[in-house]
């Protein structure tokens, strides 16, 4: 964050969220559920969140949520930058410490999607994913025929890398 003539620019936008949270210390490292916690916002780079659970500066957090939007859960680590404390909940600033390239890609697609600008890469990235893939596995069931299963799988783990790449380079591009 940065301050500049008292008006405050964000690297990242926020997302006001109302999500409960499955929150734990670096020292219990069991995702009990807080009944209390939820998250306030959410951002590429970090959350604020409400907990009863207390938390010192610069301590590793776990949590463990589910967008509105995905099956499966996010399970992230960051550090405590900031604690504002209330009476029975406190207010936690955490800076994500080691997210996977998915993870990032799944939260930039829920930042873009909640302010309306979600990109034609977004809408049919999933579309794409899927066309690659059957593809692959047509192209990988003739190959098997035709070539040893060694060279079928050099040529699957070129084409899936190549595949990967694509998605960097896309994604650097942004």
């Amino acid at each position: 964050m940065i301050i500049v003539l008292g008006i405050e620019k964000r690297e990242y936008k926020r997302v006001k969220l109302n999500l409960k949270v499955a929150v734990s210390n670096a020292s219990g490292r069991h995702y009990s559920q807080d009944s209390h916690a939820k998250i306030v916002n959410l951002s590429e780079g970090g959350i604020c969140f409400e907990s009863g659970i207390e938390f010192k500066k610069q301590e590793k957090c776990y949590l463990v949520f589910t967008l509105h939007n995905q099956r499966s859960a996010l399970k992230v680590i960051g550090d405590i930058l900031w604690r504002q404390k209330n009476p029975y909940l406190s207010t936690y600033g955490l800076e994500f410490s080691n997210l996977s390239f998915l993870d990032k890609m799944v939260l930039k697609r829920f930042v873009r999607l909640y302010f309306g600008e979600e990109t034609i890469m977004d809408k049919s990235l999933f579309f794409w994913e899927i066309t690659f893939l059957v593809l692959l596995m047509y192209l990988l069931s003739k190959a098997c025929v035709l070539l040893p299963l060694g060279f079928t799988l050099i040529i699957m783990v070129i084409v899936t890398l190549s595949f990967y790449f694509w998605l960097l380079i896309e994604e650097k591009k942004r």
